[in-house]
């Protein structure tokens, strides 16, 4: 797994992986788990949450963080509902997998 990008706080690592995972990109977010003790130690690569993905998703995974990073992807791309093309399920923009059923959200959607 590759460093792709580190977030300032587990949300916006939440919605990178979010976007990554919407174009099939296996992703992992490491760390984060420090964010409630940030105010007594100070923001490092070591206490901020960190998105990784597979060495051969690194230049897709990329293009769109670089994107992210512009403004050109914003959060209203993972905002449009969707429906599960395995169970049926309506769900909510911002879940890249069916809470039902655990299938990955199309690429298509």
């Amino acid at each position: 797994m590759k460093l792709i990008y580190e977030a300032r706080d587990p949300s916006e690592a939440q919605l990178v992986k979010g976007f990554l995972e919407a174009e099939e990109i296996r992703v992992i977010v490491q760390s984060g788990a420090l964010g409630a003790v940030l105010g007594e130690m100070s923001a490092s690569p070591e206490t901020l949450p960190s998105v990784w993905v597979d060495e051969p998703d690194v230049d897709r995974a990329r293009v769109i963080v670089d994107r992210f990073k512009s403004g050109e992807l914003t959060s209203d791309v993972a905002a449009s509902n969707w429906v599960c093309p395995r169970c049926g399920e309506a769900l909510e923009g911002q879940f890249s997998k069916c809470w039902h059923c655990g299938t990955q959200r199309p690429a298509a959607v």
